[in-house]
């Protein structure tokens, strides 16, 4: 068993087909504990595994991501525990490959701190690969002020990683990478891959809505196709604004998918005010690209309250990755173009 310390890396070398390599670490602060492993092949599947000193019945925290994925367990932690660590093997790549591990404690924060991660890495390569944020917002943590510095450390506006891609005549966007990252650091994640497919806008807003009730998915589906064939007819004034935009569903009230509840736009933007990560979704019914937008925090010289679709409009804010990136926008620049703000569903997770 190889002793690793606290606070420091070490690589190992995977050469053959089936490999275990095990570890163990002494902790140093009482708090969280962050146990990382990175594979440094894109190839190479390597899952993690945490138990109780010399106790393999104790299992504690398992990572099992895909090859080239990096694994993370957050723990909590007291200063003197001791960790087994295992680094298994699991794919069919056999050649020599590096992979890096690293355990790395922290001291117990306090209400209304942030989690801040010097182990940190946002991937400025794939996109498909998972970002590791430098801060985190633990559930029960919540705030304004909290969700802002989230949104914030992504600089969304600059960064290469949102940045739209000319394809042929028309652009890729990366709104769902977006959200992705966020909802990661809010350690509320809507994963970018299910079954080992990577999915788009449209299929992020099909799950949560196949979560809901029958019969209210009908009346959404139902009003949704209404209004696409405004659309596609361009007749703007036979929009259906329908009783789900602004009905009183409230806070707490029908799951959907990964912990996330139905919330109306006049919830959704009191949530994101109260530093609840809350996510706008449209599906585009003529294309597989849909979008989704983060409903953010007012500043407090514009907060009011949401009570009609002109106030969701111009008073709801959002920061979004699409063919413009803004990091605090009006909900109109997201949302408008041919009535399908009235499309738009919304999901706040606590």
């Amino acid at each position: 068993m190889i002793r690793l310390k606290d606070g420091e890396s070490m690589f190992g070398i995977i050469n053959k087909m089936e490999v275990e390599d095990c570890f163990v670490v002494e902790i140093k602060n009482t708090g969280t504990a962050n146990f990382y492993l990175d594979p440094k092949d894109e190839n190479l599947n390597v899952d993690l595994y945490i138990y109780r000193y010399e106790n393999e019945n104790s299992l504690l925290g398992k990572s099992r991501n895909d090859e080239g994925k990096h694994e993370l367990i957050t723990l909590d932690v007291k200063e003197g525990d001791i960790y087994s660590i295992k680094v298994k093997h699991c794919g069919r790549f056999c050649k020599r490959a590096e992979y890096e591990i690293k355990v790395k404690s922290y001291e117990q924060y306090k209400d209304e701190d942030i989690i801040e991660n010097d182990d940190y890495d946002f991937k400025k390569g794939s996109r498909s690969r998972e970002i590791i944020p430098r801060y985190i917002n633990k559930e029960g943590h919540r705030s304004a002020e909290n969700y802002r510095k989230i949104i914030e450390e992504f600089d969304v506006k600059n960064s290469n990683r949102y940045k739209k891609v000319r394809v042929g005549n028309s652009y890729k966007t990366y709104c769902n990478i977006f959200m992705w990252d966020v909802s990661i650091a809010m350690d509320a994640e809507i994963p970018h891959r299910v079954d080992g497919s990577e999915i788009n806008a449209n299929t992020i807003y099909q799950i949560f809505l196949n979560k809901l009730p029958q019969k209210m998915r009908k009346a959404i589906e139902g009003r949704a196709e209404k209004n696409e064939m405004a659309r596609l007819q361009d007749k703007k004034g036979q929009y259906e604004e329908g009783k789900h935009g602004f009905e009183s569903w409230g806070w707490g009230g029908e799951e959907s998918a990964y912990h996330y509840y139905f919330v109306t736009p006049r919830d959704a933007q009191k949530l994101a005010n109260d530093g609840y990560i809350v996510v706008a979704m449209w599906k585009n019914l003529a294309s597989s690209s849909g979008h989704v937008a983060m409903v953010v925090p007012q500043e407090s010289r514009n907060k009011c309250e949401i009570t009609s679709y002109n106030e969701m409009l111009h008073d709801m804010k959002i920061a979004q990755a699409g063919g413009d990136n803004y990091e605090y926008t009006d909900f109109i620049n997201g949302f408008y173009s041919h009535g399908k703000y009235l499309d738009v569903l919304f999901f706040a997770h606590k």
